[in-house]
């Protein structure tokens, strides 16, 4: 099969060490926690601050910035493992070299992340459709944000029937614009499944609204304001753990435009 255009990441064309790049980041972030919560609590010690209000500052600048390094390393790996495939034909196809049977363990993990290092070696030494590509048939939404593209589409799988597929395009392609312009002339106002109501945001805003309302309520039970009983406290703090998932999770398929 011929190919007109073949979109693969710039890090798999310079150098493919994906292995090398997963480790190294994941020892920089367990790294980067370590130092600042051994650091934070050295100083909380040092200038005799207050160690209760202050581990819980602490905690959550530590989880706040292991999320954002998380996130960023796991942008690398969905730019270095999605490949899209225009043949001669004006046919398009997307390859998510992630998409395999899950491997447990340490182990299990170098294992998963060598084998896509290997498949993407040989695509770009060897240009060929992968077993795994999955033609787009049609694309439903396209939803833009800062670092990448979240683009939901129809996909015909092995079976040669249309499934929902979101597929990632982090921002960093070579010729970018045309991969863009490829998807956007598959994007249809019409689709072959029923569209559900998306109620994303009315269940964000819920979350939200619910995890203001805890927090208010953790502040006015708490010793240091002492305007609710102290027995409150616990509870509302257990739920307010529980909540800010949901938050989480809501945001980030409104992100994804789901």
């Amino acid at each position: 099969m011929q190919f007109q255009k073949i979109w693969i990441s710039p890090n798999v064309q310079r150098k493919n060490r994906c292995l090398l790049r997963n480790l190294t980041g994941i020892i920089a972030i367990v790294a980067a926690m370590t130092i600042l919560v051994m650091g934070g609590t050295y100083l909380s010690f040092l200038f005799g601050l207050p160690q209760k209000l202050f581990s819980v500052v602490l905690l959550c600048v530590s989880v706040a910035i292991s999320v954002a390094l998380a996130l960023k390393l796991g942008w690398s790996n969905a730019q270095d493992a999605t490949v899209f495939f225009l043949t001669d034909d004006d046919r398009l196809f997307v390859l998510d070299a992630r998409i395999s049977p899950p491997h447990h363990g340490v182990r299990g993990f170098c294992h998963s992340v060598l084998k896509i290092q290997k498949q993407l070696q040989e695509l770009t030494q060897y240009p060929h459709l992968p077993s795994g590509a999955r033609e787009i048939k049609k694309v439903e939404s396209i939803k833009e944000n800062h670092a990448y593209y979240a683009v939901h589409c129809l996909v015909c799988d092995h079976g040669g029937q249309l499934i929902r597929q979101l597929c990632f395009v982090v921002k960093g392609y070579e010729e970018e614009e045309l991969l863009l312009g490829q998807l956007q002339r598959r994007q249809s106002t019409k689709t072959d499944f029923e569209q559900a109501e998306n109620r994303t945001l009315f269940y964000l805003i819920c979350s939200a609204l619910c995890f203001a309302g805890l927090v208010t309520l953790c502040i006015l039970s708490h010793p240091w304001c002492g305007l609710l009983p102290q027995a409150v406290y616990f509870p509302c703090l257990g739920a307010t753990f529980v909540v800010s998932f949901f938050v989480v999770y809501f945001l980030i398929r409104r992100r994804r435009g789901e």
